[in-house]
């Protein structure tokens, strides 16, 4: 071979080995570690090993120093960054894969973690608190599982936190209040959990922030106005919640903003037409429930941009015409008041009559009234159970019944903008295998707003019967995937159904449903409407979410004989003739002074100062009644409607009227119950002044003074009235020496049993005075044994009294424990604008609790306090609302710890506050907090 040929060979020799050398270190796979010279350390191999394990892979994956370059899986993403030997995770993206585990807290020693993303799977149990450990954290998405619990606030101190996703799960609590450090933030997604509390201040320093939608939870009080400072944010959706108060002013200043959702909650207007006109990018609005006067005016600029594809106020009220220029295409205005007041605007919407004009029309005076009617909703005309169902087939938005005696209007979209569309008709996918089945075939829907008029009903009581059957959500997919229907059912105006959902109503059998009721027909008129608030799904258009009804049948409660009508009025003629001409000769002979006159009886209303003397001011029961205004919806004090306002020759009192029927009939020596509850005098003890006892009437009369509750949350009066750091304490104090005085009554001990802030009243010195108690002593026998059934106060009641059905006064220390942090914090111990329960106080300061931060429930409008004096309360709270009973402190015991007679280490030498509401060494096993059990149980009570 020649010195050519053999330099030749060894060129392509070496040229080989360097490209085999190449292909050795090309990634075997699309992550960027080499697996042939970097690795991952043991530590960051062992957390992977136990994080796969925990999410329960069908087939776990292989996990080792190489994964970073051996793992390939369908969404399954490892991402590395490696530096000489050793690599070190930074990305994990594990979604889609139907995994049913839990977070792992070893995800929390990833330190070098950019990206954690396990969406849209089916993963359980809490979010781990450890995840605060990833300080290079950019992006979290744990979005579209199951996931439950609090949101750990240690996430507030991911600083480098761009994207938080946290949706479709089942969190509680309150969002953390140090979010507001998360000041990189870009996009935070919330929706759909059971988040409760308050939107918190400090988001308004998220300056970065584009995308904030907190929507479908349970959040209550005011739109902050620190919100106004997000110059970034395009999208903003809160809708769906219980936020409440007036619409900001200074948003204004949202700019950038594109899309705006608040509806389905309680804001109220008006709408802020300057404002809006500041949003020159705005191109989809949603808002409902707010007062729209007739100067209202959409922004030319706004309403003629060609960007601009959906305006949707629903619910609101306006006055004035639809103006001109806004579209058809564009408008959804869903339940508006459109009848009368736009009939001469230019809107293409259906022309709509007023109701009443439609019946005078459909009904004159001398025409015949129905007394039934029976509307196959969706369907065509039947017979089922010998009565004929009117067809009501038509895909219009507003309809009129051949007879003219109903009609229906419908209104809303369904994400995408229709008109006369068979969507409002849709037909079951399934067989219905019951005698009633022609009704069930097809349903009518409406996205928003469904109403039925009944024209031309006789007047009188009606049953009325509503027929549901769900014939789109129908498979479990749909409902596990959070497709959901919820509506609100009004008759005659008066709301028979909250939030609706026909699914839940007929379980796994999914069988057809009927709702009943019974309405009063005036001027014989009947309205049902079925009304879409906000809640459910209304994601991926078109989404069918809205009101669905298969039939309507609408049944007399009366006789409908014309011959019974007949006599019935001439038996009525006669009878008014009879009283008349009695009520002529009782008058005579009073005049006359025929008639013996009984002296009213005289109450005692307070005192007056005659002659230099005390003495009782009296008035006769017909003037306190009178006094009230006869027992007026008007003069009523609080929720219960049985405490009525009377003023009379300048005193005040209230007037506490009970039915007899509230008393066990065969109690005896009523008016020796009375005496000892008159006997309770105390200074922090509500005066009974006097007692009115009638054969059908029972009157307490006692002073009349503001409720603690009034003074501490309602806006009227907080503004006018402010409680200061040393007058709290001095109410804490006053309520635990009424309580006190209470347990330990010579006589007889009282349970008071209806603790809360609303029955704390103040006098104008602010002392305390425990109101409404009467109801022990009239239970208590001999053996000082109390059985009492009654409904008791959301948020207030001891856990024990659920579980166990027997109370001691311990269950007041509980109440008092929850007042207390009412008082010290001056919110509301619990949110309730449904049927739901969230009990926000107590979570907060367990919470609190176990971050050694109690100092933070103090309320922020104290500008001073003693910080000590308060910690020292806040414990005390703390301890009362103990779920354990037996180590709760007595009364008495409260009270040395207030007057500082002793300290807390000498009232609890043992006890160890958990953080949860339990204390170590507790004998009680209770775990449920009284927040999670309702309101309206009943059970056997059994004082100390």
């Amino acid at each position: 071979m020649s010195k050519p040929s053999l330099r030749l060979q060894l060129t392509k020799l070496v040229l080989y080995h360097i490209l085999l050398w190449q292909l050795g270190r090309w990634p075997q796979s699309k992550f960027h570690c080499r697996a042939d010279v970097a690795r991952l350390p043991p530590d960051e191999v062992s957390a992977l090993r136990l994080i796969t394990r925990d999410l329960e892979f069908k087939d776990q994956p292989t996990i080792t120093d190489t994964s970073c370059d051996g793992i390939a899986l369908y969404d399954f993403t490892i991402n590395c960054t490696c530096d000489g030997n050793q690599c070190n995770i930074t990305e994990i993206t594990i979604r889609n894969l139907d995994l049913t585990g839990t977070i792992h807290e070893a995800v929390g020693y990833l330190s070098n973690l950019q990206t954690l993303i396990l969406s849209d799977n089916k993963l359980h149990g809490s979010i781990p608190d450890i995840l605060g450990n990833l300080v290079r954290l950019e992006t979290l998405d744990l979005s579209k599982n199951q996931l439950s619990g609090l949101i750990p606030a240690s996430l507030g101190g991911l600083y480098s936190l761009q994207y938080l996703y946290l949706q479709y799960n089942l969190l509680t609590g309150g969002i953390p209040r140090n979010f507001g450090s998360l000041t990189d933030l870009i996009e935070l997604d919330l929706q759909f959990n059971m988040l409760s509390g308050s939107i918190p201040e400090s988001f308004g320093d998220l300056s970065k922030l584009t995308t904030m939608d907190l929507s479908e939870n349970q959040l209550s009080g005011p739109l902050p106005e620190s919100l106004g400072k997000l110059k970034s944010l395009t999208s903003f959706y809160v809708s769906a919640n219980y936020l409440s108060g007036k619409f900001p002013e200074g948003y204004d200043k949202l700019t950038s903003l594109e899309e705006f959702e608040i509806d389905g909650n309680y804001i109220s207007g008006p709408l802020p037409v300057e404002t809006i006109a500041k949003w020159t990018s705005i191109y989809y609005l949603r808002i409902s429930d707010l007062a729209i006067n007739d100067s209202f005016r959409l922004p030319e600029k706004i309403a003629n941009s060609a960007n601009f594809i959906s305006l949707r106020l629903r619910n609101c009220s306006i006055t004035g015409p639809i103006p001109k220029y806004i579209s058809e295409e564009m408008t959804s205005l869903s339940y508006l008041n459109l009848f009368a007041c736009c009939r001469n605007s230019s809107t293409s919407l259906p022309y709509m009559m007023d109701p009443i004009e439609m019946k005078n029309t459909y009904c004159p005076r001398n025409k015949p009234k129905y007394h039934s009617l029976f509307i196959n909703c969706g369907g065509e005309e039947t017979t089922v159970g010998g009565n004929i169902y009117d067809q009501d087939n038509d895909t219009s938005l507003f309809y009129t019944s051949p007879k003219k005696n109903w009609a229906y209007s419908l209104s809303g979209d369904y994400g995408v903008i229709k008109s006369n569309s068979s969507d409002y008709i849709k037909s079951t996918t399934r067989g219905v295998s019951i005698t009633e089945a022609p009704l069930y075939e097809k349903a009518r829907l409406s996205p928003v707003s469904l109403k039925y008029y009944a024209f031309c009903l006789r007047n009188g009581r009606y049953n009325v019967t509503l027929h549901f059957h769900e014939i789109i959500y129908t498979d479990n997919a749909d409902y596990t995937s959070l497709k959901k229907r919820a509506f609100d059912v009004y008759i005659q105006g008066n709301r028979t159904l909250n939030y609706f959902n026909i699914r839940d109503k007929e379980g796994i059998g999914e069988k057809p449903i009927t709702e009943s009721y019974s309405a009063e027909v005036v001027s014989d008129l009947l309205e049902i409407r079925f009304y879409w608030p906000g809640k459910g799904t209304h994601n991926d258009p078109p989404t069918f979410n809205g009101p669905l009804i298969s039939a309507i049948s609408v049944n007399p409660e009366f006789e409908i004989s014309p011959h019974k009508y007949k006599r019935l009025r001439i038996a009525l003629i006669t009878i008014a003739s009879f009283i008349a001409a009695l009520l002529l000769l009782l008058a005579v002979g009073w005049r006359m002074g025929w008639l013996p006159i009984k002296e009213e009886p005289k109450i005692k209303i307070g005192q007056e100062k005659k002659d230099d003397e005390l003495k009782d001011k009296l008035v006769t029961v017909k003037e306190l009644i009178n006094a009230t205004g006869n027992f007026s919806d008007k003069k009523t004090l609080g929720r219960s409607g049985t405490v009525y306002k009377a003023e009379l020759q300048g005193h005040i009192v209230a007037v506490k009227k009970l039915d007899h029927a509230q008393f066990n009939e065969k109690t005896e020596g009523l008016n020796k119950e009375i005496g000892t509850i008159r006997s309770l005098q105390h200074n922090n003890i509500l005066e009974l002044l006097d007692v009115y006892i009638d054969k059908d009437l029972l009157l307490l009369v006692y002073e009349y003074m503001e409720s603690l509750a009034d003074i501490l949350f309602d806006s009227s009066t907080s503004s006018t009235v402010k409680l200061d750091w040393n007058t709290r304490v001095k109410i804490c104090l006053g309520i635990a020496k009424g309580l006190d005085h209470l347990h330990e009554h010579p006589r007889v001990k009282i349970l008071h049993m209806n603790i809360k802030s609303a029955n704390i009243l103040l006098n104008e010195n602010f002392e305390a005075k425990i109101s409404d108690f009467g109801f022990a002593s009239f239970y208590t026998n001999e053996e000082k044994v109390k059985v009492i059934t009654r409904e008791v106060s959301q948020g207030y009641m001891a856990p024990e009294y659920f579980q166990t059905n027997v109370l001691t006064s311990k269950a007041d220390v509980y109440s008092f424990g929850v007042v207390v942090l009412e008082i010290v914090s001056g919110k509301r111990n619990i949110l309730s604008k449904s049927s739901e329960e969230t009990q926000v106080l107590l979570d907060r300061a367990y919470q609190a609790l176990a971050e050694r931060n109690l100092k933070s429930l103090v309320d922020k409008s104290l500008s001073k306090y003693d910080e000590k004096e308060a910690l020292v309360i806040l414990t005390l709270a703390v301890h009362c609302t103990t779920l354990g009973p037996s180590v709760r402190p007595t009364m008495s015991e409260v009270v040395s710890v207030l007057v500082r007679e002793k300290t807390l280490d000498e009232v609890f030498p043992h006890a160890k506050l958990t953080g949860d509401g339990n204390v170590a060494g507790s004998t009680f096993s209770g775990k449920t907090s009284a927040a999670s059990t309702s309101s309206n149980d009943h059970g056997k009570v059994f004082l100390d």
